[in-house]
């Protein structure tokens, strides 16, 4: 079975990334699997004998959009496509009501988050869902939602997390060959040299309005005249970065506040290894990885209650959750984590006991693997 995902994260090119490993496992699970992906260029990267992403470049959406669309033909007609697997629910998803109506292929339609539901956004996903083979959501938040919202049939739906191999992620150096093992313990020792002595708040998110990081900074910037060793470390790009930047410096926060790009790898682990307490501020989130990422951290967590709240995330016992856009919560939270080191004990262990929820890597790739083949039978 040959199976093409129609991507929205150009990360998977870098081989260190979660998602290339994600990607690699999948394809361990079919004959080839290959993702078509819109990229700042046109390059092609083989991640395994069986896994190859096509990055597609162009200066505008459409141009990556039509490029994505002949390279999915191409692999079409190399018969090199038995499943479409999509991303999203809305223009990809689009895309691939397109290729499997006309080539009689199966379509499974993931659901990892529902947002900028712009009117038309929303007319092209209730287009769309009805039609797929089968509905591949998130969680079971989003399993309703979709029910809810969107009319589709129960039947439709299966919930399916996403797996966070924490080796990929530098939390068990154990696995780091000689080289890197160096390198994370340089880093290890740079860290607490530089920022041993101060608190550490952690947010990994790309800087886009809808994770609204500035909330964190206005609530720092009221901790910080009580807490002046109170630190964020902001792991992660977008186009918020020279914004946020601003903000920093007009709320007086420059000594408060390291921004430190996109990290991947050990380098991405050292974070959450060497930091106090994890934040999300977003105002959708369809589960959250990066909680998962932090939990298996040891991290003490306050998110809004979004994605895994609720779930996973049980406020008081596996961490704080506070309502969306709501700087003050959000500030007795943090000010909580802060003063009260039994509450970050507590809420580390609580965090770590209900990790043992989620299934094993083995049982969500065999869950993938029966939803493609579902689809395949299922063709349009």
């Amino acid at each position: 079975m040959y199976v093409v995902s129609l991507a929205l994260d150009p990360k998977v090119h870098d081989p260190e990334s979660v998602v290339a490993f994600r990607a690699r496992a999948y394809g361990e699970q079919v004959t080839h699997y290959s993702v078509v992906v819109p990229s700042p260029a046109t390059v092609t990267t083989h991640l395994s004998q069986k896994t190859t992403v096509y990055g597609v470049g162009g200066r505008h959406k459409l141009t990556k959009l039509w490029r994505m669309y002949t390279r999915v033909q191409t692999l079409i007609a190399e018969k090199r496509c038995d499943v479409i697997t999509s991303q999203d629910m809305y223009y990809l998803g689009l895309l691939g009501i397109c290729f499997a109506k006309r080539h009689h292929k199966g379509l499974e339609v993931q659901v990892l988050g529902i947002e900028k539901l712009t009117w038309w956004r929303k007319r092209i996903a209730h287009f769309v869902l009805p039609r797929a083979s089968v509905i591949r959501a998130l969680s079971p938040r989003l399993r309703d939602r979709l029910i809810n919202e969107f009319g589709v049939s129960p039947a439709q739906i299966v919930v399916v997390s996403i797996y966070v191999d924490v080796t990929k992620l530098g939390l068990e150096v154990r696995t780091l060959d000689n080289e890197d093992a160096l390198g994370f313990t340089k880093a290890e020792q740079a860290f607490a040299a530089t920022y041993g002595e101060r608190f550490n708040f952690l947010s990994v998110s790309r800087l886009v309005p809808i994770k609204r990081i500035e909330l964190q900074l206005e609530a720092l910037a009221q901790l910080v005249p009580e807490f002046p060793a109170a630190l964020l470390h902001i792991v992660g790009n977008g186009p918020e970065e020279e914004h946020l930047k601003e903000v920093v410096k007009v709320r007086k926060l420059t000594e408060h506040v390291v921004f430190h790009g996109y990290q991947s790898g050990y380098r991405l682990g050292l974070f959450y290894l060497e930091c106090d307490c994890f934040l999300l501020t977003s105002d959708y989130e369809g589960w959250g990885m990066v909680i998962i990422e932090a939990m298996t951290a040891g991290l003490p967590i306050i998110m809004t209650d979004v994605g895994c709240a609720g779930e996973l995330i049980v406020d008081g016992k596996s961490g704080l959750v506070v309502p969306p856009r709501d700087v003050p919560s959000l500030t007795t939270a943090m000010r909580r984590v802060l003063t009260d080191a039994a509450l970050r004990e507590q809420l580390a262990i609580g965090a770590i006991h209900a990790l043992k929820q989620l299934p094993s890597f083995e049982q969500l790739l065999q869950e993938y693997r029966q939803n493609w083949e579902l689809a395949f039978a299922k063709p349009l």
